[in-house]
């Protein structure tokens, strides 16, 4: 069933490698400030079940001005990003994207011209698309990253996600 709110994304033990990606982070913000350059774009995952209020926090996200908001990047038919429909993302398309999940996330959320992104940047994710063994890699190292704000949503009545889910399916939405 969809939408069960009381199960929790978790992150196993943090290792040396967070370690080193936090010293990293510390000494990019070091040469930042010498280099009188702006601070780099906060990053962000929202996780979720379905029908827990993603498009709601999406729609808000989206239309603030200082943060561009990707909504399902690994939406297995297409992804639904404004982003995406521009053509911004230059040769990625779905079957590179699964090929290659870790050079996607990197091109979207740690693009060579930094300076184009907002002051944040980020998307929303379900389990679901992280299935696979290059996916679940590629997860596991965008969660670990200490530079990466992860956002859980989750509803606290199954009931309610149940209705929901209901609603959706009974007016096709």
């Amino acid at each position: 069933m969809t939408g069960v709110s009381d199960l929790i994304f978790a992150v196993e033990s943090v290792g040396a490698r967070s370690k080193w990606l936090r010293l990293r982070a510390a000494l990019d913000r070091f040469l930042r400030r010498m280099q009188h350059l702006p601070p780099p774009p906060v990053r962000f995952v929202v996780l979720s079940y379905q029908r827990c209020g993603t498009n709601l926090l999406c729609g808000r996200l989206h239309n603030h001005p200082d943060i561009t908001m990707h909504n399902e990047l690994f939406n297995e038919l297409a992804p639904y990003s404004p982003v995406w429909r521009s053509g911004a993302f230059g040769p990625w398309n779905v079957f590179e994207r699964d090929r290659n999940p870790q050079g996607f996330l990197d091109e979207v959320l740690y693009p060579e011209d930094e300076l184009s992104l907002k002051r944040a940047v980020g998307f929303k994710s379900f389990p679901e698309h992280w299935h696979g063994r290059a996916r679940a890699t590629a997860f596991r190292r965008l969660v670990e990253d200490p530079t990466v704000r992860v956002i859980v949503l989750r509803r606290h009545d199954p009931l309610a996600t149940l209705v929901s889910k209901l609603r959706a399916v009974e007016t096709t939405q």
